[in-house]
């Protein structure tokens, strides 16, 4: 069993992340209110540009939608195929451990140890909330090395080298990814804080439970 439960504190965490990294990437009412913020509808001729490209581009990542060969270059067209490619593989990866935490789930609660089922959970969750903020204050430190570093490491072309006149660095400035990282690391804590406190509520009550009687002949 306890095998199992070390699986579970493995998955647990990229599992959160991922969800909530998918959940955000196609969240076009996140988009607005950062473009909002950011001043980005005024660097084009309307708002309805900006809302169209940017759903558009929502799109394209999830389904079969073109780009606008209008509105980005051939560079920038190549560089989100790119990043298309890798929020397939976040999206594979998200199946991938969600389904092996559903299994060890699972498993446990067909053996009926549910007393270390939320242990398990309990202490997954209070990992993923420590892994998380050191990551958080990691990025606070210096956003831009981290930034640059994680499209070095990730994309093996200089596509995403652009103008700053580029339409997709005007949709999207640095500090919409560093707006973004903050969520999406508000939103994995808010998630691990509350599978803590229900796996915390659960042993309470677990170890509330009378223990049964034993039978007399």
């Amino acid at each position: 069993m306890k095998i199992i439960s070390y699986f579970i504190i493995i998955f647990l965490t990229p599992t959160l992340i991922l969800l909530n990294y998918r959940f955000l990437v196609f969240n076009h009412n996140f988009y607005k209110s950062e473009f909002a913020k950011l001043n980005i509808y005024q660097q084009f001729a309307s708002r309805q540009v900006v809302d169209t490209q940017s759903t558009n581009l929502i799109r394209y990542f999830c389904c079969a939608q073109t780009l606008d060969e209008y509105f980005y270059t051939q560079k920038e067209i190549l560089h989100l195929a790119d990043v298309k490619n890798l929020i397939l593989l976040t999206n594979t990866l998200m199946v991938f451990f969600s389904i092996l935490l559903l299994i060890t789930t699972l498993f446990l609660i067909i053996k009926k140890q549910l007393k270390a089922l939320f242990k398990t959970y309990q202490l997954s969750s209070l990992a993923t909330l420590v892994i998380i903020f050191v990551l958080y204050l990691s990025s606070k430190l210096n956003f831009a090395f981290i930034f640059i570093n994680f499209h070095y490491l990730t994309f093996r072309n200089d596509y995403y080298l652009l103008s700053e006149n580029s339409s997709l660095l005007k949709l999207f400035p640095q500090q919409f990814f560093v707006d973004f990282t903050n969520q999406l690391a508000f939103n994995i804590l808010i998630s691990a804080l509350a599978i803590l406190i229900s796996s915390s509520i659960l042993i309470l009550i677990q170890r509330k439970k009378p223990l049964p009687k034993s039978k007399t002949k």
